[in-house]
């Protein structure tokens, strides 16, 4: 791995034709002062290239290329090293001998400090309000707070002066932040708590984010207000959180973004002013009879308000009678489209909290909900269902933009655990490529070893093959101590399909993932047969066709497998088969007979005298021969005159030629030996066919005269 600082921002200019394409998958992991990027390889590409830039500035230096691997580690080495707390933009191309690639889409990682809290006293902390505290007034970077699991029965307050504050837990489920004060409970003096004093958690500060945790009031249903978080901060964001609690769950201001949350209750348990985005959450009705899920409080200036897209509404067993929302203040906007619900839902859907002149006013949407709860003809006649066009607008970023263009799916990655652990090294295979035939049975296997973890290096590698796909195992290395990058095998069966895989060990011992070939040894030259058309004697063209013995490339004959005879000889088909090796067949074609038979007619007369009117017997001699195929046939094809055989005057006879029986070898007939008073005189022709065995034919027309010189009568 090799790095390069370059103090130039990078201009984005088209990618040269024939450059690798994008890299996808990009993927990062954040920790203290170091960012681990991975994605998949590109196909052709021979190393990538790391560029790193501000969040959202679009401009981008490079901080390393010539990386043969798919995975790359930023830290804070150099002068153009990372800082803690400071979001950056990754993007990374792929370049080979042609160019380089367009670069993948950003991806915004923020590395971090952590502050870790255990409740086992194992952390820096064993509150979160501890760590909290620690963080100075007005911080500008990201401080993350890691907590392990553990029930922290605590009240925690993230003031308005503490931005870019993260609390990630351990898991969703063995995090808990809870806490039990209600309205009616009692302070030391006697009186009563006011709603914010009951909350378990209250976030002023902006910028702020949750996940995997799970935020609690546990003081029982009926109990009254009993919030479990009062979320004010703007640009929250709010990841895999399960917000529990009964009436008044959470209070949210501003703009907040939850994702994949929990969040379950009975009365207006999600309520306040906000301009919230909720994406693939859980809504989950604990009241058995006439609950509520929303109780927005939206100003009339504001757009959007409560969006719900891709959630479930779920409740207990028995729960009905629920509602979507009631307006807290007239106009309340509330919006669910593609929710799933289920049938605790009331046809009815929306509540107008005793006033019916919020009906007027209250902006209450739906579209495409589905499930038993989806009943859309049954809504209060004061909602409305959206059109495509319309729900098509309740965008992430439409929502959530606000006046700064706030974007929450591009918030940076940040760290999720409290210690980066030991990544395992990635090796890519980089000679041949999967299901390749080769026609040497000793190939070398190269590889190139990468690991994300700075320093870490190539301890060992292991190379196995198998010829059975991995029901046993035909050849293995071992555990080869070693830097190397590339292994010759011995000698590797013949026609055979080989599975190859290459692992190698980092520095601290931690294997890759098998990286795969399949191969097949071939070191034996195809061979191939010739089949014909025909082989029988024929005058049509001859078609030779190449059945080879393994799949082959025709390197000559344009790439055809067949070639085409017009005439008797021979054509020699050159071939290559799949690992290279080359073969050749002769196809050689003597059965065209085109030429058709000779064929001679002598006749034992050939002038009929004297001019009598009688019949006179001729007969033919027949003289027929093919060089090929052979005679199949000789046939008297026609006699015919050059005049008429009645109506020529004194002493004509009707039927001047007899005896002839055409379409057979008849050689012998009888002519009148009689002519017209006037012309020339009269010539008979006769003529035969002679057929070869392929069809081959040849005409051959003979004439007898009767001379106009007599006058014998």
């Amino acid at each position: 791995m090799t790095a390069s600082a370059n103090s130039a921002s990078v201009q984005v200019v088209p990618a040269p034709s024939g450059a690798p394409g994008i890299p996808e998958g990009v993927q990062a992991v954040a920790g203290d002062v170091q960012v681990i990027l991975t994605w998949r390889e590109v196909s052709g590409a021979v190393s990538y290239t790391v560029k790193r830039g501000a969040f959202g500035s679009g401009q981008y230096e490079t901080i390393a290329s010539g990386i043969p691997g798919t995975s790359y580690q930023d830290s804070a080495s150099g002068s153009t090293g990372i800082v803690n707390g400071v979001t950056y933009d990754y993007v990374i191309s792929a370049v080979n001998a042609l160019g380089e690639s367009y670069h993948s889409e950003p991806i915004a990682v923020t590395p971090a400090d952590v502050l870790v809290v255990a409740k086992d006293g194992t952390g820096d902390f064993t509150t979160i309000q501890a760590a909290i505290n620690t963080i100075p007034a007005n911080n500008t970077k990201r401080i993350v707070i890691y907590i392990r699991n553990g029930v922290y029965r605590e009240q925690i307050v993230v003031p308005a002066n503490k931005p870019y504050v993260s609390l990630v837990g351990e898991s969703a489920t063995g995090t808990i932040l809870v806490y039990h004060l209600n309205v009616n409970s009692k302070k030391p003096d006697g009186t009563p708590y006011s709603t914010l004093e009951t909350v378990t958690a209250v976030v002023q500060g902006k910028d702020f984010s949750a996940e995997n945790m799970t935020i609690q009031n546990d003081s029982g249903q009926g109990t009254g207000q009993a919030l479990a978080g009062f979320l004010s901060g703007d640009r929250g964001v709010y990841k895999t959180v399960r917000f529990l609690g009964f009436q008044d769950t959470i209070y949210i201001e501003r703009r907040q973004y939850f994702k994949d949350c929990y969040i379950e209750g009975d009365v207006d348990y999600i309520y306040g002013p906000a301009t919230a985005f909720f994406e693939n959450n859980e809504l989950h009705n604990n009241r058995l009879n006439g609950g509520y899920i929303t109780a927005a409080s939206t100003p009339e200036t504001t757009t959007y308000g409560y969006v719900f897209v891709n959630s479930r509404i779920t409740s207990n067993p028995g729960v009905k009678n629920v509602y979507f929302g009631r307006p807290w203040r007239p106009y309340a906007a509330v919006t669910f489209i593609d929710t799933t619900i289920d049938s605790s839902i009331a046809p009815y859907g929306w509540n107008n909290w005793g006033d019916s002149t919020k009906e007027k006013t209250a902006r209450y949407f739906e579209y495409n909900s589905r499930g038993p709860g989806a009943i859309p003809k049954a809504r209060a006649g004061w909602s409305k269902q959206l059109t495509p066009e319309e729900a098509s607008q309740y965008t992430v970023q439409n929502v959530m933009k606000g006046t700064d263009n706030w974007n929450p799916l591009r918030t940076g990655i940040i760290p999720l655990t409290d210690a980066v652990p030991n990544t395992p090294p990635v090796t890519t295979l980089t000679s041949y490529t999967d299901g390749q035939y080769l026609n040497v049975n000793t190939p070398t296997f190269t590889w190139s070893f990468s690991d994300a973890d700075a320093g870490d290096a190539q301890r060992a590698y292991q190379v196995q093959g198998s010829t059975d796909n991995w029901q046993t195992t035909a050849s293995d290395t071992g555990e080869v101590a070693g830097t190397v990058t590339s292994y010759k095998a011995p000698a590797m069966q013949d026609n055979e399909h080989w599975s190859i895989r290459v692992r190698t060990m980092d520095t601290r011992g931690a294997w890759s993932e098998w990286a795969y070939r399949t191969l097949a040894i071939d070191t034996t030259a195809p061979t191939a047969k010739v089949v014909y058309s025909t082989t029988a004697m024929t005058n049509q063209d001859v078609i030779a066709t190449i059945e080879p013995n393994e799949q082959v490339t025709i390197t000559n004959n344009n790439g055809a497998s067949s070639y085409t005879f017009s005439q008797n000889g021979s054509f020699m088909f050159e071939f290559m088969d799949r690992a290279g090796n080359t073969g050749t067949v002769a196809a050689p074609v003597n059965n065209i007979d085109k030429t058709a038979p000779t064929l001679r007619i002598v006749l034992d007369k050939t002038t009929l005298l004297p001019v009598n009117h009688q019949l006179e017997t001729v007969n033919a001699s027949i003289y027929a021969d093919d060089g090929m195929s052979g005679i199949d046939s000789v046939v008297l094809a026609s006699i015919t005159s050059n005049e008429p055989d009645d109506g020529l005057g004194y002493g004509d006879q009707p039927n001047d030629i007899q005896g002839a029986q055409y379409g057979t070898p008849d050689t012998s007939f009888m002519l009148r030996a009689e002519r017209a008073g006037t012309g020339s005189g009269r010539v008979y022709t006769i003529t035969y066919n002679a057929t070869d065995k392929v069809g081959n034919k040849t005409t051959v027309s003979v004439t007898v005269t009767v001379p106009r010189e007599q006058t014998n009568k």
